[in-house]
C-alpha cells in the first residue's frame, strides 16, 4: 500500500459525504415545496368560498331552507337575504316560507391543484382559483372562458370568441346548467292539451296509448298516426304574494333580495326518465327564441330525426327499444346547439344558426310561445315520464364595462374570467383595461367541491 491510498480514501469519503448531504438537501427543498403546495395552500386544506359570485354551483355563506311546500331546498347568499319582513320564495313551487327559520351555513369548501398549470394551460369553462388583480392576497374563483390572444364578447347572453359562439359539450353543459323546475309533485306548469289521454298520477305523467271519444268509446292511436298528443311545459314565474305566467327569467334564488332587470333566458335543459311500451313515437319539441326544433324516436326501433323549423336535419340512431325500461333523457338547446342525450349517451350534436324572422313559420306544429317552451309527444305508444326537470344555462348580463357592446382583446398571456352568477360578480367585465387576468396571476385549478 503506497502512502496515497489512504488520503485517497478519506477524499472518496469526504465526496460521498457531499454528494449525500446535497441530496438531502435537495429533497429537503423539494418537499418543503410540496408540503406548500398540496398542504399549506392546496389541495389538503381547503380553500372556503367567501362570496355568492359563483353560485348556485359554488356557495358562499348563505341560509337553506326546505320549502314547507315541495321539500325542495333552496339557498340564499347571506349579503342577499330577503328584506326584514319579507318571505323567502322557494323558486321552485313559488311557496312563501318564513326567511327566519332557515339555517345559516358556512361557504363551501373547495379543493385546489396548484400543479395544474405546471404542466397544461387553463382550459375554456375551468373554473379556476387566481389573485385578485386588485388584492394581490385575496384568492378568487371564477370560470375562464377566454384564452390568450382571443377577442372575447358578450350577446345576448353568450360568450363569443372571434366572432363564433362559444359551446359546452355534453358534461359541461350539465355541469353549468341552473335549475327552474324540480318538485316531487307535479302541479300545474305541466298541462295535457285537451282532449288527449295523459294522466297525472302522483309525481309522473303516464300515457295509455289510446284515448276515449265521446260516450265512453276508445280507439286507438294507430288509427290516427299523424296526431301528437302533447303534454306542455307552462313556465310559472315566483315571487312574492303570487306568481304569473312567463318566459323563464335569468333570476337567482341565491339572490332574494336582488332588484334588477330580468332577462328571458332561452337556452333550457329538460331532464326525465321516460319509459315506452308497444308501438309508436316519442316526440319532444323545444322552442329558443325564434327556432323551434322537433325530435322523433321510434320507441321499438330508436330511430328518429331532428326538424328545424319543420325541416329535417338531422337522423338520430339510439339502441333498439330505447325505452324498453326507463331511460334517462336529456334535450339540450343551448349555445346555438341542439343535444340529445339517452342513459348520458349522446345521440345527437346539432350545431344552428339562429332563424331571422321571428315570426311562427308554416307548417309549426304549435304556435311558439316564450312562456311554453318545451313539450313531450307521444303517437300511439304506451308511456310513463317521471323526474321531471328544467334547467336553464348562464345567463351573462353586461357589467359596468357595458361588456356586451365591448370586444375585449386578450393580450398573449391574458385570460378572460367569468362568474356563474353573473350580475353579483366582479369579473373580466369591470377589470381594465382589457378584461385580460395575466396568467402568473392563476392559483390553480378547482379540482372538486
Amino acid at each position: 500500500m503506497t502512502p496515497e491510498q489512504p488520503n485517497r480514501s478519506r477524499g472518496t469519503r469526504r465526496g460521498w459525504a457531499m454528494r449525500r448531504l446535497i441530496r438531502v438537501l435537495v429533497g429537503g427543498s423539494v418537499l418543503a415545496l410540496l408540503v406548500d403546495t398540496w398542504l399549506v395552500e392546496g389541495l389538503l386544506a381547503p380553500v372556503i368560498v367567501a362570496s355568492g359570485s359563483m353560485a348556485p354551483a359554488l356557495l358562499g355563506p348563505h341560509r337553506q331552507w326546505r320549502c314547507a311546500r315541495c321539500s325542495h331546498d333552496f339557498d340564499c347568499g347571506l349579503e342577499s337575504l330577503p328584506a326584514p319582513g319579507v318571505a323567502a320564495v322557494c323558486p321552485n313551487c313559488g311557496a312563501e316560507n318564513d326567511a327566519e327559520q332557515g339555517v345559516d351555513r358556512h361557504g363551501d369548501r373547495v379543493f385546489v391543484d396548484r400543479s395544474a398549470f405546471l404542466w397544461r394551460s387553463p382550459r375554456r369553462w375551468e373554473a379556476v382559483v387566481f389573485r385578485c388583480p386588485d388584492e394581490p392576497d385575496t384568492l378568487c374563483i371564477k370560470r375562464v372562458v377566454g384564452l390568450p390572444g382571443e377577442r372575447v364578447q358578450i350577446q345576448q347572453g353568450d360568450v363569443f370568441v372571434d366572432g363564433t359562439i362559444a359551446q359546452k359539450d355534453l358534461a359541461l353543459g350539465r355541469a353549468m346548467a341552473v335549475r327552474v323546475y324540480d318538485t316531487p309533485d307535479l302541479d300545474q306548469r305541466w298541462q295535457p292539451r285537451s282532449p288527449g289521454a295523459w294522466q297525472a298520477i302522483g309525481a309522473r305523467f303516464v300515457h295509455p296509448g289510446r284515448i276515449e271519444k265521446p260516450g265512453g268509446k276508445r280507439y286507438q292511436r294507430s288509427r290516427s298516426p299523424r296526431v301528437i298528443d302533447w303534454l306542455t311545459y307552462h313556465h310559472q314565474q315566483r315571487f312574492v304574494g303570487g306568481e304569473r305566467s312567463g318566459p323563464i327569467l335569468d333570476e337567482s334564488p341565491c339572490d332574494q333580495n336582488e332588484s334588477r332587470e330580468l332577462t328571458a333566458v332561452a337556452d333550457i335543459t329538460l331532464r326525465c326518465e321516460i319509459q315506452a311500451t308497444g308501438t309508436g313515437t316519442i316526440v319532444l319539441r323545444a322552442d329558443a327564441r325564434a327556432d323551434e326544433f322537433v325530435l322523433r324516436l321510434d320507441v321499438v326501433t330508436g330511430e328518429g330525426e331532428l326538424l328545424h323549423n319543420g325541416r329535417a336535419t338531422a337522423l338520430i340512431a339510439a339502441p333498439l327499444d330505447p325505452f324498453g325500461g326507463f331511460a334517462r333523457l336529456e334535450l339540450i338547446v343551448a349555445d346555438r346547439r341542439v343535444q340529445l342525450a339517452l342513459n348520458k349517451s349522446l345521440l345527437l350534436e346539432y350545431d344552428y344558426q339562429p332563424a331571422d324572422n321571428p315570426a311562427p313559420f308554416a307548417g309549426s306544429i304549435e304556435a311558439r310561445s316564450a312562456e311554453q317552451p318545451l313539450a313531450i309527444g307521444v303517437q300511439e305508444a304506451e308511456v310513463e315520464i317521471r323526474h321531471l326537470q328544467i334547467f336553464r344555462d348562464i345567463y351573462y348580463t353586461a357589467g359596468s364595462a357595458q361588456a356586451t357592446q365591448t370586444s375585449f382583446q386578450l393580450g398573449p398571456d391574458e385570460y378572460f374570467l367569468l362568474g356563474d352568477n353573473s350580475p353579483h360578480a366582479l369579473d373580466s367585465r369591470v377589470w381594465s383595461p382589457r378584461g385580460g387576468l395575466r396568467g402568473t396571476l392563476l392559483v390553480g385549478s378547482v379540482l372538486a367541491w
